[in-house]
């Protein structure tokens, strides 16, 4: 189209042409309005399943099935990861103080609770099986390293410190002196 020739900006005719393009199109398509389905195409119809006027008017949540295989799972991964978080650098602590191998145990440990786990209670749970043993897993290696940290160096790691977040130089102090202790 040439520059100076203004293109046909007629908006019923854009409507049309966008309404042709999301009939036609391979993809499954629809309109979501006040939380019902309506204007399905072809590709959406074959989808779901249904035909057009019994999918047509269906709340759109019906059709949420990924979300709701996926709920608990999600649960269970977030779980994992406040334990993780909660029980804070713990392995690098451990590094830090040239206690490699029990990270590398715990790190095994982990390994081998998701696996194991994930084998035997994805089987009859499926993902939600497969979570929980990622979180069990979690808790272990997480919450074990914790315990052996004070019991071993007598340092509250995570969310468990008496200090609280904002006295966390003296952790560092005190892990300094440790490892100073370590090299005498």
């Amino acid at each position: 189209m040439p520059k100076d020739q203004e293109p046909d900006s007629d908006p019923e005719k854009e409507l049309e042409l966008h309404r042709q393009l999301l009939r036609n199109t391979n993809v499954a398509n629809y309109v979501v309005q006040d939380g019902h389905i309506r204007g399905p195409n072809a590709a959406a119809i074959a989808m779901y399943g249904y035909p057009e006027d019994v999918l047509t008017g269906k709340p759109f949540t019906d059709f949420i099935d990924d979300y709701k295989v996926a709920y608990w799972p999600v649960i269970f991964i977030c779980a994992t990861s406040v334990v993780n978080a909660s029980a804070g650098l713990v392995s690098n602590l451990f590094l830090m103080t040239g206690q490699e191998r029990t990270v590398l145990g715990f790190g095994t440990a982990l390994l081998s609770i998701v696996c194991v786990g994930g084998f035997l209670l994805g089987y009859p749970l499926g993902a939600i099986g497969i979570a929980l043993a990622l979180f069990i897993a979690s808790a272990v290696r997480d919450l074990g390293m914790a315990y052996l940290l004070r019991r071993r160096l007598g340092i509250v790691g995570g969310v468990w410190s008496k200090r609280g977040v904002g006295h966390r130089r003296q952790a560092l102090s005190d892990l300094w002196a440790h490892w100073q202790e370590r090299q005498t």
